[in-house]
């Protein structure tokens, strides 16, 4: 206090517009001039997780455009075939399968319970993917048309391709009599199926045709389907 009684500049308290901003406030401010912008949230998405960025398209309008829009986000999704992922000649390594897919409440939601995928060279040197893919109950199969119709997973691809016409599929579904009997409804290639949408009506319809068959005739349908793709290839 001053002789007079008023107030010094030292004991006046600053006023709030003197006050620094709260730290929440500050990273509340830069975090939404991040996300606000494209190119630095679609950097962010590209390093989590399937299930993360699935979930993500959920958190806003931003969220949403950024992830639909972006060619990387939606090949990280399996939801587009990634550019560089066409190999001519040359050993691919290891596939690269939707890992999501793996997962044990997914393969509940989509009816999916086997898939095996493996690298597999022909006889003119050329690479390929061979994929045995299996599917719950007729039952189950059907009824995944009621429970979740429009479930995005159904847009997903299983596997990145080696070869769109090199690349094929096994399809196979669980018996009645339970998980350790199941029918075959035979090849084809990744072109004719690559989602799992796909994947699934091309079951059902070749069970329509009465095209199962028991695994016995497996073998021998798999070398002619073999066959087929080296007589293209000459």
């Amino acid at each position: 206090m001053s002789e007079g009684g008023a107030p010094t500049m030292d004991t006046v308290p600053p006023s709030k517009a003197q006050s620094p901003p709260s730290t929440s406030v500050a990273m509340s401010s830069a975090a939404s001039n991040v996300f606000g912008t494209a190119e630095l949230l679609e950097l962010i998405l590209l390093d989590v997780d399937m299930r993360t960025l699935l979930l993500g398209q959920r958190v806003s309008k931003d969220f949403n455009n950024t992830i639909t829009s972006s060619p990387s986000l939606q090949e990280k999704l399996f939801f587009r075939v990634k550019r560089n992922t066409i190999v001519r000649g040359e050993n691919p390594g290891d596939p690269e399968v939707n890992s999501l897919l793996c997962a044990r409440d997914i393969c509940e939601a989509t009816g999916l319970v086997f898939l095996h995928v493996e690298v597999q060279r022909t006889l003119s040197v050329r690479y390929g993917l061979s994929m045995s893919i299996g599917f719950g109950t007729l039952m189950r199969i059907k009824a995944l048309k009621d429970e979740d119709a429009d479930g995005s997973w159904r847009r997903m691809l299983v596997v990145q391709p080696v070869s769109r016409t090199g690349d094929f599929w096994r399809l196979s579904y669980e018996s009645d009599l339970g998980p350790q009997w199941s029918t075959y409804v035979g090849t084809g290639k990744w072109c004719d199926a690559m989602t799992l949408e796909a994947l699934i009506q091309t079951l059902l319809k070749r069970v329509g045709e009465g095209k199962d068959m028991p695994w016995s005739k497996v073998e021998q349908e798999i070398y002619s389907h073999l066959d087929q793709l080296e007589a293209e290839e000459e």
